[in-house]
Parts: structure tokens; sequence; C-alpha cells
């Protein structure tokens, strides 16, 4: 719960006690702590903790759950290290986990999405803000984002970057600017990513929620809805049903 409410120093302070236990009816969930804390350092762009943390889950899990996820963001990681030969490595791995799974599969779909392109530094820029953002660093990630010059970004990632911004500005109460980023990154044109367009829809929902504006917080909703598949992705589906509840009684 502290990871998903952007408390990553909070949240890790819990995992080091499941760990300190050892207990061995807890091996499983030992391992996962140790993933979570490669998810936290992934996320405060400590990139050598990250990995070190994500090796020891995937040689202590005892299944296949959150192997393809952990492979994924070892791959980023290192290509953040500038270490490409592990970089691919990690990718091809990343395809392995169990596709029953919301975050193995996204894994898996990502991995092949970027195996044969090149990330350029824009790319990794937004991706360190979208991380900084998962760890509650909101202004940091505004910094790198508001110093990228549109020009220099492509469709997809100006759509992203947008997304990403707006919920850094929301989080720190810009809500009319928040607004004006999630709805601009909707209106470019064939955006690609899914989670992008969920992201920046529930957001904007939020926002309108927030304003009174029912109707077009319920419109917004939707739209985020037609995109999720809610068996895969439980957290964000529950938020979202929360959201919707909120609003019909209010209409």
């Amino acid at each position: 719960l502290l990871m998903n409410d952007r408390k990553p120093e909070k949240a890790e302070l819990e995992l080091n006690k499941v760990i300190n236990l050892d207990h061995p009816n807890f091996e499983q969930i030992n391992a996962l702590s140790w993933f979570l804390k490669g998810d936290i350092q992934f996320r405060l762009l400590n990139f050598e903790k990250a990995i070190a943390n994500y090796e020891t889950f995937l040689v202590s899990t005892r299944d296949i759950n959150y192997t393809g996820i952990a492979n994924l963001r070892m791959a980023l990681c290192f290509k953040f290290l500038g270490d490409e030969n592990s970089y691919k490595k990690y990718l091809l791995l990343a395809r392995t986990g169990n596709l029953d799974i919301q975050d193995d599969l996204y894994a898996k779909k990502e991995s092949e999405r970027i195996f044969n392109i090149e990330l350029n530094e824009y790319d990794l820029a937004i991706l360190k803000a979208g991380n900084l953002v998962e760890a509650g660093k909101f202004e940091q990630a505004k910094s790198i984002l508001l110093n990228i010059p549109d020009s220099l970004l492509t469709d997809q990632q100006m759509a992203k970057s947008y997304a990403i911004l707006a919920d850094a500005l929301f989080e720190t109460g810009k809500m009319d600017l928040a607004l004006k980023y999630s709805t601009s990154s909707l209106q470019i044109e064939e955006v690609e990513n899914t989670k992008v367009k969920i992201s920046a829809n529930y957001l904007t929902a939020k926002i309108f929620y927030i304003r009174k504006e029912y109707e077009k917080s319920l419109r917004y909703l939707k739209r985020a809805m037609q995109e999720l598949d809610f068996d895969l992705n439980p957290l964000l589906s529950a938020k979202i049903k929360k959201l919707e509840r909120k609003i019909n009684i209010e209409i």
C-alpha cells in the first residue's frame, strides 16, 4: 500500500522487517519482498541497487510470477548504466514470465516492442520522470519533463511525457495545468500506448470529478475503462470502479 501511495522509503522499511524475520515458512514472501525492493530502487533511479535486489528475487522465487517484469526492469537498469549486452539479454528473459499476470504480459509485449529499436535520450528521460512520479518525487519529474522541448519529441514520446507531467502536476496541486496536459496527451493522434491512454483518461476523470463536472468525469472514465483489461489489472480496476460509483452517486 505504501508503494501504491508513492512512499517508497517507508515501504522499504516495512519490506526489510519481513526479510529480517527470515522465517522458513515465508520463503516466497521474502522473495517477493526482494522484488518490491528492486522496484523501489528502480523508481528512485538507484539502478545498481535495483539490479542486486531483482537478482536476489530471481534466484529465490519458487515460481515464475513477476519474473518477466523483474527481467524487463533489470534490462532497463542496464540500459541506463550503458551495458548494452546485459540490456539485450534481460529483454529476452523478460518474455518468460507468467503471461496470466498483467505485469508479466506487459513485460513480454514491451520487450518485443523495444528490442529492435534504439531508446534515445528522450525515451530514457521520460522513463526516469515516470519512475520519479511513482516514487513521489514530483518536482524532480516536472523538472525533467519541462526541460525537454516538444519539438524534439515524437508524437508517442510527447503523449507519454504529457501524461506523466499531468500526474506530477496533479499531485502538486496544479489542477488546471494537469488538466491541460492530460487532455493534450489524449489529443495527440494515433497514440499507441494503451497505458498512456488509460492514465490520461483516468486522471482527467478525477480532475473533472473534483470540479464537480460529473458528466465529463464519467465520459473520460468510460474511455479509460474501454482500454483496460479488468482481469489483468485488478488494482487500477478497483480505483476506476470506485470513482465510477462516486460519480454515479452525484449524477
